[in-house]
């Protein structure tokens, strides 16, 4: 799979006991690999998160994977990682920030994920809530 499945993060943010009042708990999804309900795999032997990415952008270019595709197993990611977003905001003492590091590009522009090196809104422009208790 290659990647840290939200459920193993939230384990570890519910087995946490260091009694700091304050935590910071990193989720990757909704980035690749994308291992919700639309999944989209490699295959061949585990490798880095950008040769993978690099294949998956490949064969959208090629058609053997659709943008629609692409964006819906993104969505997939989005709402697995969210499962997991709404217990923490519910366990949480205190407030919850949630954010982003990048947006992604899901064929806009026929670019794809976050390509180094663009200069565009959709990878800079990345959420901020603050939800406050």
């Amino acid at each position: 799979m290659n990647t840290v499945a939200a459920s193993a993060v939230y384990e570890a943010y519910q087995a946490r006991d260091d009694g700091k009042k304050r935590t910071k708990t990193r989720l990757i999804q909704p980035h690749g690999p994308w291992i919700g309900k639309t999944k989209l795999l490699v295959s061949g032997k585990p490798r880095g998160k950008h040769a993978v990415n690099a294949e998956i952008v490949e064969k959208v270019k090629r058609g053997e994977i659709t943008i629609s595709r692409l964006r819906e197993a993104y969505r997939d990611n989005l709402r697995l990682v969210l499962e997991y977003v709404e217990k923490i905001v519910k366990e949480s003492e205190g407030g919850v920030i949630i954010t982003s590091d990048h947006g992604e590009m899901l064929g806009e522009y026929r670019l794809f994920l976050h390509p180094c090196g663009i200069e565009c809104k959709i990878l800079r422009q990345v959420p901020w809530l603050e939800l406050r208790k």
